[in-house]
């Protein structure tokens, strides 16, 4: 039967004492048990942690983030503000941190989704954590800026230095056209000296004067390298304070390696006339003599159209003395535009689709420029010869001064002789000659052409 309501004070409302007096005394224990688990329930909802935030999909279209980043702790305050390309690279935004704040990329860093330095925001990794197979994140060069950073107010963390844990919070202040480099607009205080203690220990007071013109020209070097292939980074990294990085720094500025890629007319129907003749005479297959060479009559035809003015020795009607039809017919074969068969030389489908589009032929020609390097020495080497080029300069005796100053040296120990970088690249170099990329003073003075200049810079860029 029914119980009377509890005679003694309760903290209940008086509707919910008299409704559990009317139940009896299973049903109360059922209902009891029943609310002691969806408090539980909801307890746990409350606990549990906030979904990680993630990166969107990358803007259709770019734009400019004006952001102001903050090193978090610092008192007084220190703080950049930046405006940045929406495509910029997160491993690109390492470096530009590096270089406002002065640091000297001496320790391990990463980027996280999210307010905290160790939170639990989706992160990106540096290379080493990569390399150690670290699996709580993905690598910092294959995220762009528009995926994290897109809206007014968003957030995204920088850490660097995992002992000292300099803790950098970057917020969203605008959000406007695009632009086509990173700009440093303001800021405030010395960033602290590289292990120092972390920001705990940093003696505020001891800190230098700090000037946005000085951290405008750190970032202006910065630009100068951001777009250079992982090789000479290292290689400016071994050449860090001396003369040698002076030399490379301004060499790959004359280079323009972060300007797109622009070719006139004139420059690709030149750098492309004598491969698109050979493409043509080849037609629907050339007969190899006995020896894998082309017809006496076919050279002697080549230098008569392309090279009239060479004084080459000899008849000119033998392909191997013939040194510039040579280099035609083995460059045009290792960039996939000829190939030989059963005894003939042949155009391949895509020599054939290129044999009357100068501006797609020149981009075939640049992306297949840096070849397949054959060892350590000449994955630095060809780049840093292209760079030369593409800067407009004489390539052998500088570039293997920089590699020697780097500590590269011969199997005697000797400095690295002005022909080792020819012969490191000299698949890339063939390319170039035959799509006249030097005048010719004397064969120990050539002065790069416009061509020469285009064609590797194109070859750069398009290996980024």
């Amino acid at each position: 039967m029914p119980r009377r309501p509890p005679e003694q004070p309760s903290d209940l409302p008086p509707e919910v004492s008299i409704a559990i007096a009317a139940i009896d005394l299973d049903q109360l224990r059922d209902s009891t048990s029943q609310l002691i688990d969806l408090a539980g329930a909801r307890a746990r909802q409350r606990m549990a942690p906030v979904p990680q935030r993630r990166r969107r999909r990358r803007a259709k279209e770019p734009f400019g983030v004006t952001v102001r980043v903050d090193l978090v702790g610092a008192t007084p305050p220190v703080w950049r503000r930046l405006v940045l390309p929406s495509t910029l690279r997160l491993d690109q935004l390492h470096g530009v941190l590096q270089a406002v704040f002065d640091w000297t990329d001496s320790h391990l860093h990463r980027f996280s989704l999210d307010d905290e330095a160790w939170g639990d925001g989706e992160k990106y990794l540096c290379p080493y954590d990569v390399e150690e197979g670290e699996d709580d994140g993905v690598p910092a060069s294959e995220v762009r800026l528009d995926e994290v950073l897109a809206v007014t107010g968003e957030v995204l963390t920088y850490l660097y230095d995992y002992g000292d844990d300099w803790h950098h919070r970057r917020v969203v202040e605008e959000v406007g056209p695009a632009v086509d480099d990173v700009r440093l607009l303001a800021g405030h205080g010395a960033a602290p000296p590289e292990d120092s203690g972390g920001i705990w220990e940093w003696d505020a007071g001891a800190a230098p004067s700090w000037a946005l013109a000085e951290a405008q020209a750190a970032l202006a070097v910065w630009s100068a390298t951001r777009s250079m292939p992982p090789e000479l980074h290292t290689l400016q990294q071994q050449l860090y304070g001396t003369p040698d990085e002076a030399v490379l720094l301004e060499m790959l500025a004359a280079a323009g390696l972060d300007q797109p890629v622009a070719v006139d007319d004139d420059v690709a129907e030149t750098a492309t006339a004598r491969y698109r003749w050979l493409l043509h005479r080849v037609g629907a297959g050339v007969k190899l003599t006995a020896a894998g060479w082309l017809p006496p009559a076919l050279v002697t035809e080549a230098m008569d159209a392309l090279w009239p003015e060479d004084r080459w020795i000899g008849k000119r009607n033998r392909e191997d003395l013939t040194e510039p039809v040579r280099r035609l017919r083995a460059s045009a074969q290792r960039t996939g535009l000829l190939r030989v068969s059963r005894g003939q030389l042949l155009a391949t489908k895509t020599g054939t689709a290129l044999r009357d589009d100068p501006h797609g032929l020149f981009r075939h020609l640049a992306e297949r420029l840096p070849g397949r390097p054959r060892d350590a020495f000449a994955r630095t080497a060809i780049p840093l010869v292209l760079v030369a080029v593409a800067a407009g300069r004489s390539h052998s005796q500088p570039v293997a001064e920089l590699l020697t100053a780097a500590g590269w040296v011969t199997d005697g120990g000797g400095a690295v002789s002005p022909y080792a970088p020819d012969h490191a690249a000299s698949d890339a170099l063939e390319v170039l000659d035959v799509a006249g990329a030097w005048h010719d003073v004397d064969w120990r003075n050539r002065v790069v052409t416009p061509v020469g200049q285009a064609l590797a810079h194109a070859a750069l860029v398009s290996a980024r």
